[in-house]
């Protein structure tokens, strides 16, 4: 309930304004945006009483080949999750002979811009990742199989955004964050996914169609099978990428904790 007030009170302060045709400078979206993140606060502050939980077992910082396989996944998923931004769109397009692609947006920097890009990269994925994994997600995992709690967190991940259009990329992204938290047990690791899969939607946000060809089918047929690939790797050797050489050749340092 409380939960369901916040997210009320978060719409408000953002579209009120806009729908009341009050005149507001152009940075009050995103800067309202940004601030109703803060809105977390409250509720984290009671799960964390409530729950007990230590959020600092969970600030593990990833060695730098998981850091690089985090940011290589961000990409291939951006890639795979295109079609599910708007996917009724997306299929009109196809039957059209036509295919969309992200392309780079260019950057007008402003008040406005800057304000989007803090929240984007920094403030809304520290917010989320504490709540949503470190803290909704471990209650659910004291409960259910590691499956179900990591679907459950993820439908909720998608439910709170308020964006029927893009539930479904929302909630496979929520999927994706949810285990690599849970085969981390950081939530450095699910914030780095979360910003650059964030950075990377901001830088391209821009979309572009063209002629479905045979050039066409290749190329996309070679992008998808990276991206592909590249997610099935870091599902397979997650647990093989957190484990570095230290010293002595029988020592090791595991990033992420067995549960």
């Amino acid at each position: 309930m409380c939960l369901m007030f916040l997210l009320a009170l978060s719409y408000a302060l953002e579209s009120i304004p806009i729908r009341l045709n009050i005149v507001v400078p152009a940075f009050y979206v995103p800067l309202a945006v940004a601030l109703s993140s803060f809105l977390y606060l409250p509720i984290i502050k009671y799960a964390l009483k409530k729950s007990k939980i230590n959020l600092l077992d969970n600030i593990r910082f990833p060695n730098l080949i998981v850091c690089g396989m985090l940011i290589i996944l961000a990409i291939s998923l951006a890639i795979l999750t295109l079609p599910l931004v708007s996917p009724v769109i997306y299929a009109r397009l196809i039957l059209s002979g036509q295919l969309g692609f992200y392309s780079f947006k260019p950057l007008v920097f402003d008040a406005s811009l800057i304000i989007a890009y803090v929240h984007r990269i920094i403030i809304g994925p520290a917010f989320e990742e504490v709540f949503f994994r470190g803290i909704l997600l471990q209650q659910f995992l004291k409960k259910y199989s590691p499956q179900k709690a990591i679907i459950l967190s993820a439908l909720i991940f998608s439910f709170c955004h308020l964006k029927l259009y893009s539930a479904i990329e929302l909630f496979v992204y929520g999927i994706m964050f949810g285990y690599v938290f849970y085969k981390t047990n950081s939530i450095i690791a699910s914030f780095i996914l979360h910003s650059f899969g964030n950075l990377i939607l901001e830088l391209f946000r821009k979309h572009y169609t063209i002629q479905i060809d045979d050039s066409t089918l290749l190329n996309l047929f070679i992008i998808l099978s990276a991206s592909v690939l590249m997610l099935y790797l870091f599902v397979k050797y997650i647990d093989r990428f957190q484990n570095i050489r230290v010293g002595n050749k029988d020592k090791t340092i595991n990033f992420g904790a067995d549960r």
